[in-house]
């Protein structure tokens, strides 16, 4: 402390009146001062400023939750809606069970109509909510316009929502030639799955 003291100037500070001593300690404590508000106190108020969205955002969930508590009763009357709408459309969609009507449907048809089912294949589809979305393929023989009436007669099918990858081949047999066609068609099917709610 005595070095500190000894290394002052004090020739010149004879000179100086305490009026410029003042003035120069406010203008060192002014730079202080700012320097820590532009430091300490900004945090603090950006702090105090991400604190405060918070609690406005936490009073609006609660009151939400509140509003949604309180209206018990249309909540479950919403509820018991859907869950009518839901049970509807699944009403609606064939059961995994019409896959064996489907089958015998086609292959009435192609009797009547003279054509033959030479394969038939389920394809694994897509699983959704409350329903697959599943791929039959068929393969016909028979002549061209009998199994241009099996498809017409396909696409009138509510229960086949749509015919894809339609190919057709030319074979022949003994004296007469006979068409060979593969088609994919798509179905959605029912999906029976225990929907729990409280």
């Amino acid at each position: 402390m005595e070095q500190i003291f000894k290394k002052l100037p004090y020739d010149t500070l004879v000179g100086i009146s305490t009026f410029q001593i003042f003035s120069g300690a406010s203008a060192i404590s002014l730079v202080l001062f700012l320097l820590a508000f532009f430091t300490i106190f900004s945090n603090a108020e950006t702090k105090l400023e991400y604190l405060s969205k918070r609690k406005y955002i936490a009073e609006n969930t609660f009151q939400r939750s509140f509003k949604i508590i309180a209206n018990k009763e249309v909540v479950a009357r919403k509820l018991n809606l859907r869950l009518g709408e839901l049970t509807l459309k699944k009403k609606q969609l064939p059961s995994q069970n019409a896959l064996n009507s489907i089958v015998e449907k086609v292959s009435i048809i192609g009797r009547k109509r003279n054509v033959n089912i030479v394969s038939f294949k389920v394809a694994g589809g897509e699983v959704r909510d409350f329903y697959k979305k599943v791929f039959l393929n068929f393969k016909f023989v028979g002549g061209f316009w009998e199994i241009m009436d099996v498809l017409a007669v396909l696409q009138n099918m509510q229960q086949i929502v749509n015919i894809s990858n339609i190919t057709f081949n030319v074979k022949s047999r003994k004296e007469t030639s006979v068409v060979v066609s593969t088609i994919t068609a798509t179905i959605y099917v029912y999906d029976d799955l225990d929907i729990d709610i409280e």
